[in-house]
């Protein structure tokens, strides 16, 4: 987990050969059509949402999921099979993962600002993406108010470098993270994730010892 750069998962599943059917022969985990569906596994490809949580499974799920917090959500960036010299059980599929903040890398944007405060781009750009974005709480207004007369900011860029190069402007730090709850299903997270853009919130009180 990171304010200063996008966090990130490494997740590992075991692989295997499928034994049977007209599938015999290919590694399950690898598996993206029917034969994956028809099981309920999911489908690792590039860019497929994964939400890691921990905590107690209830026992009656139907009082609640029990008691799990999120602790990553967001994009498979990489997978890497590892065949092992005995195939099973030495063989398996690592997952590459980044925060929902790799959305915000995938296109350059030629686009002037004007009239506008920091903080007010930050919301906006987070609330293109559907992340939640709270002003005073998870966006604090530095203090610039952009003339319109005068020449704005020009942007060329990915959102994401122009947040990064905004937060280093007002001595502040970007970053997006899950919120504890429910998480929406399908392949976008929305407000379950939240942007943040303010300096550096030091005065959080410790976590206990382990």
């Amino acid at each position: 987990e990171r304010s200063d750069e996008a966090s990130t998962a490494r997740v590992v599943v075991d692989m295997s050969p499928i034994a049977t059917g007209p599938d015999a022969g290919d590694w399950d985990a690898l598996e993206y059509g029917d034969f994956a569906s028809a099981r309920g596994l999911p489908a690792f490809r590039l860019l497929s949402r994964i939400t890691v949580q921990l905590g107690f499974e209830a026992v009656d799920t139907s009082a609640g999921p029990g008691d799990v917090a999120t602790v990553f959500d967001g994009y498979v960036t990489a997978v890497e099979p590892v065949f092992g010299e005995n195939r099973v059980p030495d063989s398996y599929l690592v997952l590459h993962c980044l925060d929902a903040s790799c959305l915000m890398h995938l296109e350059t944007v030629t686009r002037q600002w004007e009239d506008i405060t920091d903080a007010q781009i930050a919301a906006e750009l987070f609330g293109k993406y559907g992340f939640a974005a709270t002003a005073g709480d998870s966006v604090q207004d530095g203090g610039l108010v952009r003339d319109a007369v005068a020449p704005g900011l020009a942007q060329r860029g990915t959102d994401a470098e122009l947040l990064r190069v905004l937060a280093r402007r007002n001595g502040f730090e970007w970053y997006v993270e899950p919120v504890d709850g429910p998480v929406q299903a399908g392949p976008h997270p929305g407000t379950g994730v939240v942007g943040h853009f303010h300096a550096p919130r030091v005065d959080a009180p410790e976590q206990p010892a382990l």
